[in-house]
């Protein structure tokens, strides 16, 4: 029985957006808000994890060393933390500032309210003297602290967001306020006070095992960090010799170990003991994960996997390690690098692809170098040898050409993106060597188990947005959303062992947004009509194309909606690559020329929006470069562009959609002089901005309120959103067209050998191509550019659909769809291509699908399939595309994938058994329950006792048979006698009285159950109603002596009067009957009052 999110955060205690990301970190992917539902598995794990993290916060963990004989015992005990004094109640933690804060400015940040500040304290770094954009805050009192901290903690301040945490004077590190703990320092102090000698503490670490698992009972001493990346917090005096990766300054200084630093504090310690002063305690730095330590030990325990395993672990880290390379340095470029960093592909970094990393990651390298990270290129563009090297090249080349090389063969692979033909495991992990050698100072480190940073060696730090660390494991980044100004909920890949991996997000920062100020905007701009009062003010996108034919009847469509101004919006849907956009443009675009005569409504504005997020061309699936979130970023978009600017007021961030509507209606009003009445608003591709049925329905209430406020709405969409829109459905073109089409841009391109073609030819390709212009655009194209033959091209074409137009088509609606849901769509599709509604239920009912629910999903995902009904019955013809696309797609749930393959057999199995037992009667006195094929086969499968299989056939039984009450008289009867459920028992046996009100059985049986339940009256007032109808007296009387005897309060001398006259109405047994199931329960019931048989 699943749970609201909201409920459980009641339970919890704990707000519910924080519990949604909480799911969400832990791998239940699918909570997308407080209104999903999730299992009471996830529910105890989420338990589990806070009282967990609970125990954290109040107990220190201890290992502590013991010698046995020649073993040493490692004994891990809970120490309970010292409580915090008095003062540190009143004291905040602050982190995330911007870099030019100042003390006087945070003590006005804390200060708003009215609340009262103490002190404030801003932390440096060591050695530099450089601000760390942490610090803490005293307050007048705790309550102050308390409500400072829930009023500010994730605001945004000076463009920064900020953390704001209670001060836990245990983490503090070193006494002196120069030198403050790191922020993302994690466990006690070494410096706690304790009364008690503290056990000698060492680092475990494991050696792994020959097959690459870790070896738990290895005990090794602690070692320095390979590559320390940030400034220590304290001056080192034993500084264990650097690793040859370690970043080097343009003195020659490694980070962290320089002589300024060293000698500086070995003079002091010098100076102290000649003096005879007590040594100043030093403070142990921060342990520090360096992601390049990390990469290194998992290509040495892939090395020691088997081959086919090693390939796959392989692939996996050359991505992460290409990641873990270019997104730091860009994030860094970003905030540092000023003019450098304005360059409009970054933006790649929404959704990037390996290839798209390897040019990011060259342009980083160039834009860092500008902005004075001196040598930072190290060898990237310099021959260096590698595994890698000799296989693309047969030779040594520059780091750069091998991951291009690499990037090229998985593309031009046999089986696509993923793992090529003829892969080379260790060249790939040559890969991962290269990148942690040649770009070891642009890789990340953590001071803690999450949070990476990047650090050039003069001190300028990014923390990271992209990119962390989940437990301690590596990510492989997926892709970021724009949640609100200056955040984004980033997606990825937690590589919980080098071949499982899990689906986590987290909200994070967002380095693109920042970057995007940069970016000029494009303003509104006034244009020509022919007609003289006509000058609308427009942001619209030009044509999308030169060559636009037919669809006459749909841009009639259009046109008669655009003047009748009753209407609001106006909805066109249809597949992906079908030209719905393309249809809208050429529509406003012919409008604006006259194209269509003197419109009876003149707007006088026009505004566009795309929320698209992929398109598929020559070249496949291409992510374009924003990703937007919602329709307040379509009304911000508005405001940003009629100003042309980027800086607008914090309240338009600040407000919900409907709040936000009228503030943008007022705005355009009263700024612009443009009612809603005079505004056209076109909201390109809505389907990306609603997945879950919840947020569909919210879109659909947004989109109400912008027709109210802002103005009237062309919609586009693969869905028929659910709202009140005229409807303008898009096919694909005829035949005809679509010939006539491909012969036109033939001719434009200068295909000869396409114009040459016959017209059967052309007929031929174009019906090949299901008439999608898309399809048909693409293929000219492929012919213009690649200088291929027909019959070539047409078969290049039709492979790239089955891959990546597959991921443009149809990933957005399997976003959309339930795990059970997509169970069921993947067994059809396996089942075969033509369903009738037999099939289509049985594979509804293997998936725990209702058959409503399952129409319901291919209607509302246009394009997946044809759906029609003849003489009643549903039949089902999946499209090629869709077929292409789900053909090898596994379904995973919980992180754990299903095997179809039993599923399948079973279908097939039910299906064969359905054709059998189609004229068969089921000779049973109650045969008018069973009088359809599914509840014959649930008749038979209860009689072999398969009660499992019994319940899913009785489902489909009662779909196919909804109005036969007998048949949910006898499902009753199962679900109360062999599932012994009498609670659902109920709900069908109430559906039988009132489908057969007049069948003394359904009532005799809704009596029964309720006396199951405990319910008396009515239950008496059910068998009465039985007994009215004709049911056998003796049985009426044996069900209510049973009621009495049972109910909370028994009362003896109703039960015994009622067994007395079961037996004096009961018709006398012959010698078979007496062992019938009437007189075993009336002998049992009466042995249990002591009555004696007459």
């Amino acid at each position: 029985m699943k749970i609201r999110v909201y409920e459980v955060a009641k339970q919890l205690n704990i707000d519910p957006k924080s519990l949604v990301g909480f799911f969400q970190t832990i791998g239940v992917t699918d909570v997308k808000n407080h209104m999903s539902s999730v299992t009471p598995e996830a529910v105890e794990l989420v338990k589990r994890k806070l009282e967990a993290q609970e125990r954290r916060r109040t107990h220190d963990v201890i290992d502590q060393h013991l010698r046995r004989g020649e073993a040493t015992v490692v004994q891990r005990r809970l120490v309970p933390k010292q409580p915090a004094s008095a003062d540190d109640a009143a004291r905040l933690f602050v982190a995330g500032l911007h870099e030019d804060v100042t003390e006087q400015g945070l003590r006005e940040v804390f200060e708003r309210g009215g609340s009262r500040v103490l002190a404030v304290e801003l932390w440096r770094a060591a050695g530099t003297g450089r601000l760390r954009r942490i610090g803490c805050v005293t307050m007048a009192s705790p309550a102050e602290a308390d409500a400072a901290r829930q009023t500010l903690d994730g605001s945004l301040q000076a463009g920064s967001q900020i953390a704001v945490r209670p001060f836990d004077a245990r983490r503090r590190g070193p006494a002196s306020h120069d030198t403050p703990p790191n922020e993302l320092t994690r466990g006690p102090s070494s410096e706690r006070r304790t009364t008690t000698p503290r056990p000698v503490v060492r680092e475990t670490r494991s050696n792994p095992m020959p097959d690459g698992r870790p070896n738990r009972n290895t005990t090794q001493p602690p070692r320095a960090a390979k590559h320390p990346k940030m400034l220590p917090l304290v001056p080192r005096t034993n500084e264990a010799p650097a690793s040859r990766n370690t970043p080097v300054l343009s003195s020659g200084d490694r980070i962290g170990v320089g002589p300024s630093a060293t000698n500086a504090t070995a003079e002091a310690g010098a100076r102290q003991r000649r003096e005879g002063a007590p040594a100043t305690p030093t403070a142990a730095p921060p342990k520090q994960t360096w992601v390049g330590d990390l990469l290194s030990e998992a290509t040495a325990r892939a090395r020691r996997l088997p081959r086919d395993s090693q390939l796959r672990a392989a692939l996996g880290l050359a991505r992460i390690a290409l990641q873990h390379a270019a997104i730091p340095l860009l994030e860094w470029v970003i905030e540092h690098g000023g003019d450098a960093a304005r360059k409009p592909e970054f933006v790649e970094l929404r959704a990037p692809s390996d290839g798209s990393l390897v040019d990011l990651l060259a342009t980083g390298l160039v834009c860092a170098e500008n902005a004075r990270w001196n040598g930072v290129r190290g060898k990237f563009w310099e021959p260096t040898e590698s595994s890698a090297a000799r296989k693309f090249f047969g030779r040594p080349a520059p780091l750069h050409q091998v991951l291009n090389a690499f990037v090229a063969a998985r593309n031009d692979g046999v089986e696509g993106h993923g793992i090529a033909g003829g892969e080379d495991p260790e060249a790939l992990l040559s890969i991962v060597d290269a990148i942690v050698n040649i770009l070891g100072p642009v890789l990340p480190f953590s001071d803690d188990d999450a949070l990476l940073a990047i650090q050039s060696p003069d001190g300028r730090v990014t923390r990271l947005s992209y990119l962390r660390l989940a437990e301690g494991d590596l990510v492989c980044f997926r892709r970021s959303k724009v949640l609100r100004a200056g955040a984004c909920r980033v997606f990825a890949q937690r590589q919980t062992d080098l071949l499982e991996k899990v689906d986590i997000s987290w909200e994070s920062n967002d380095t693109l947004q920042q970057h995007a100020l940069h970016e000029p905007v494009v303003k509104y701009d006034y244009v020509e009509t022919t007609s003289p009062s006509w000058l609308p003010l427009t942001r619209i996108p030009e044509r999308l194309t030169k060559t636009f034919m037919g669809r006459s009847h749909e841009i009639g469509q259009l046109w008669d909606w655009f003047n009748d101004t009753d209407s609001k919006a106006c909805i066109v849907y249809g597949d992906g690559g079908i030209g719905k956009t393309t249809l809208v443009i050429e529509f406003i675009q012919q409008l604006l020329a006259g194209g269509f005569g003197d419109p009876m409504w003149k707007p006088a504005m026009i505004s566009y929006y795309s929320a698209k997020e992929t398109r598929w061309g020559l070249n496949g699936l291409e992510r374009l470069r924003f990703s937007q979130a919602g329709l307040t970023d379509a009304v911000t978009e508005i405001v940003r562009h009629l100003r042309g600017s980027h800086a607008i007021e914090d309240e338009w961030y600040k407000l919900d959609l409907p709040k936000l509507a009228q503030k943008l209606g007022g705005y355009l009003k009263e700024d612009w002089k443009v009612p809603a009445s005079e505004h056209l608003l076109i909201l390109d591709n809505t389907e990306t901005l609603a997945t879950q049925e919840e947020e569909i329905t919210l879109l659909a209430e947004h989109i109400k309120a912008l027709s109210r406020r802002v103005g009237r709405i062309i919609i586009t969409s693969r869905r028929r959103e659910k709202m009140e829109a005229a409807p303008i459905e898009l096919p694909a073109l005829d035949p005809s067209t679509a010939e006539q089409l491909l012969r036109r841009r033939a001719t434009e391109l200068g295909c000869d050998k396409l114009t040459a073609a016959g017209s059967s030819k052309l007929r031929a390709y174009a019906e090949g191509l299901e008439g999608w212009p898309l399809l048909l655009e693409v293929f000219v194209q492929t012919l213009a550019e690649k200088g291929l033959s027909p019959e070539v091209a047409f078969d290049r074409v039709r492979q790239m659909r089955t891959t990546d137009l597959g991921e443009f088509l149809f990933a957005d609606a399997w976003a959309r769809f339930s795990d059970r849901i997509k169970h069921m769509l993947l067994l059809m599709v396996r089942v075969g291509d033509n369903l009738d509604e037999t099939l289509v239920r049985l594979c509804a009912t293997e998936a725990d699908v209702g058959l409503h629910t399952a129409e319901q999903a291919l209607e509302e995902s246009h394009g997946i399939a044809r759906i029609q009904r003849i003489q009643g019955k549903l039949y089902v013809t999946f499209r090629k595309g869709f077929l292409d696309f789900c053909r090898d797609r596994p379904l995973v749930v919980a992180g754990a994938e299903v095997q179809l393959s039993e599923s399948v057999s079973r279908v097939h199995r039910r299906y064969a058994e359905y054709i059998q037992v189609h004229d068969k009667e089921v000779a049973h006195r109650y045969g008018k329950a069973f009088r359809t094929p599914f509840s014959k086969m649930a008749f038979a499968a209860r009689e072999r006792g398969q009660y499992d299989e019994c319940e899913k056939l009785f489902e489909s039984a009662i779909g196919e048979d909804p109005n036969n009450g007998l048949l949910f008289d006898q499902y009753a009867l199962f679900l109360l006698q062999n599932r012994t459920d009498p609670a659902r028992a109920l709900g069908k046996a109430e559906k039988a009285t009132a489908l057969a009100p007049e069948s003394p059985d359904v009532w005799f049986t809704h009596g029964t159950i309720l006396g199951r339940l405990k319910e008396v009256d009515p239950a008496w007032s059910s068998l009465q109603r039985a007994l009215e109808l004709g049911k056998g007296a003796h049985l009426v009387w044996l069900q209510v002596a049973h009621i009495y005897i049972i109910t909370k309060d028994p009362r003896e001398a109703i039960a015994r009067e009622a067994l007395r006259k079961a037996r004096a109405l009961s018709p006398r047994p012959t010698p078979e009957e007496s062992a019938s199931a009437f007189w075993r329960d009336l002998t049992r019931l009466e042995r249990r009052l002591g009555i004696t048989g007459d």
